[in-house]
């Protein structure tokens, strides 16, 4: 499973996308994926899930947790002060569910995500995106059942895609993730001391303002 917010998968997937048009081939072998990790596999050109897997997709959600319970058993009361409608930072120790503005935001959050997420997995299988979000709301999905609505291209085990992968290179050799991930680290440390100006750093904050 991807541990990872939605912002840090989107860029994650953009630069897989940047590797396919760069004239790369990107394979992705899935052993259980959920939607945010189908989202990232669909913009290869290949999707393979292992035949004892499955496409767990089954719509977006969300939820919220609400303390005023808790905090009146323990004779605490929260003083919030709220600046506006859906500002709700402060609801889950003031209510027991949400008001309607608060519902109001995360559907609204929810359904654009998703609309999203279908787009661009529509965009990369070919299908219709109408289609793409009553397939991605139907899951779970054995193998057969995700390759049969083309949600992916193969069933085929980890050791088979690698073999075929070889064989269709002429036998190059694979690098595995960590030695990958080792190798890319030093390569970017280089680059940052060999630069003629100081590196500027970007941190990425993403998330909803409450």
């Amino acid at each position: 499973r991807i541990s990872a917010g939605w912002a840090r998968i989107q860029g994650l997937r953009r630069a897989l996308a940047a590797l396919r048009e760069s004239g790369k081939e990107v394979w992705v072998h899935l052993t259980h994926a959920g939607i945010p990790e189908y989202y990232l596999a669909s913009v290869a050109q290949k999707v393979v899930l292992t035949p004892a897997g499955t496409l767990d997709v089954a719509g977006l959600g969300a939820e919220a947790t609400f303390f005023l319970g808790t905090l009146e058993k323990l004779g605490v009361r929260a003083e919030v002060v709220q600046m506006g409608r859906y500002k709700s930072a402060g609801e889950p120790f003031t209510r027991r569910e949400m008001s309607p503005e608060h519902r109001e935001m995360i559907e609204s959050l929810i359904d654009d995500l998703y609309g999203q997420i279908a787009a661009a997995v529509a965009s990369a299988r070919q299908l219709e995106s109408d289609a793409v979000r009553d397939l991605l709301g139907r899951g779970p999905y054995v193998a057969r059942e995700a390759e049969a609505a083309g949600l992916i291209d193969e069933v085929a085990y980890l050791d088979e895609i690698e073999e075929r992968l070889r064989a269709s290179h002429d036998q190059a050799k694979l690098t595995e993730g960590p030695t990958y991930a080792a190798r890319r680290l030093r390569e970017l440390r280089l680059q940052a001391l060999r630069a003629p100006h100081p590196p500027i750093a970007v941190v990425q904050v993403s998330g909803p303002i409450k």
